[in-house]
């Protein structure tokens, strides 16, 4: 009885110890029953930071990595000795050339091999978008890799059906709800500098107000001749955007000066606090009724009131209703009085700012990588990780 007793014993202490191994291992190597996902974005030693939104994305992919069990998402500079399941190549479209999009996806490639399938994840569409797309079906036919999925940013699949690189998915743009949240408990309670702000391209092109003179129409954008930045910039987005900056003389010079954020180009930490210290804040849809993440950052503050043009299919996409989370302007007569009767009309623009500020938590970059990650378990069919 003695013997059977210390071989029961003796099993028991080596399949404790086998089984203490295979956890620390399984800790080590992010465990073999994980589905690994990497986010690849061009950047080789950590998650891409330009453009600024690249940033809050890839940190909202791998929370949601954390938060989904048996799923790990991690960016492509931390697989090093293991290969993931699963490639995500992120990256802006429109502001690549069809050469380097080619380039980036060969990069990709040779990374990871020619056997790890890849969600092709699409930040930007600009107007030489069928180009950039056929550079993809080109790469795609002449390597053969599998794609599982093509996300585009706007609710236009039928976009990229047709190239048939891979089912098209829509799936919109998203922000940081925690980092663009005001730091003050209600908009009762903001201090604020200005009635209306303008960033990045809005205010940049809009000093060249020389433009605002000419129809837009009977604009060029040919290199050289006058204005042509000013028409290949707005050419790509609703027609109110350069409208919006063009009323920005008329609200200097009305009897009752508005106070304006014109800045231009601001590093990501400026442009935060000027969207919490501003009443009323524009943006408008761009090609295939693609919203942009200023959209969402601006309802995100729980401070500013956004003020949009009409594209009644990009906020039906994604549940947005204007005029409960948002006001809508139809032309730039509408836009100067709307951004006058908001910046007085405070109970008004208080309402409508809280709803838009508890509506977009869904569309949160952490939600946004959660729905990717379902995307992928999807189109992976029968794995069963993704259910684990």
């Amino acid at each position: 009885m003695g013997w059977r007793k210390n071989f029961c014993q003796g099993q028991l202490r080596v399949l404790f110890f086998a089984s203490l191994w295979c956890a620390v291992v399984r800790g080590y190597r992010g465990s073999n029953a994980e589905l690994a996902i990497a986010v690849f974005d061009g950047c080789d030693h950590r998650p891409c930071t330009e453009p600024p939104y690249y940033a809050d994305a890839a940190e909202g992919f791998f929370e949601a990595g954390r938060r989904a069990p048996g799923v790990g998402v991690r960016h492509a500079s931390a697989f090093v000795a293991e290969r993931p399941d699963v490639v995500v190549f992120w990256h802006d479209v429109g502001s690549l050339t069809s050469r380097a999009l080619r380039s980036r996806l060969d990069a990709m490639r040779a990374r990871f091999g020619g056997d790890v399938p890849a969600v092709l994840m699409i930040g930007k569409l600009w107007k030489a978008y069928e180009s950039r797309m056929q550079a993809v079906v080109d790469w795609q036919r002449a390597t053969k890799h599998r794609v599982l999925r093509v996300v585009i940013p706007a609710p236009h699949e039928a976009l990229c059906d047709r190239f048939r690189v891979g089912p098209c998915r829509f799936l919109g743009l998203g922000t940081n709800t925690t980092a663009f949240r005001a730091p003050w408990p209600s908009a009762r309670d903001a201090a604020y500098a200005f009635d209306v702000g303008f960033s990045n391209t809005m205010s940049e092109q809009g000093r060249d107000l020389n433009c605002c003179d000419r129809p837009f129409e009977s604009l060029s954008d040919k290199p050289g001749q006058p204005c042509a930045n000013f028409k290949s910039v707005y050419q790509h987005y609703a027609p109110l955007r350069h409208e919006m900056v063009c009323a920005i003389p008329a609200f200097r010079s009305a009897a009752r000066n508005l106070s304006i954020f014109d800045e231009g180009h601001v590093d990501l930490a400026t442009y935060r606090r000027a969207i919490w210290r501003t009443k009323v804040w524009p943006a408008t849809t761009e090609l295939f009724s693609h919203m942009g993440p200023r959209f969402y950052d601006v309802l995100a503050s729980g401070s500013a009131m956004l003020i949009a043009n009409n594209d009644t299919r990009a906020y039906d996409a994604v549940g947005l209703v204007p005029g409960r989370d948002f006001v809508v302007a139809y032309d730039s007569a509408d836009f100067a009085a709307k951004v006058r009767y908001y910046a007085t009309h405070e109970a008004e623009r208080r309402a409508i700012v809280a709803q838009g500020a508890t509506d977009v938590e869904r569309h949160s970059w952490t939600a946004r990588g959660t729905a990717l990650i379902d995307e992928v378990c999807e189109a992976l069919g029968d794995d069963a990780r993704c259910a684990s």
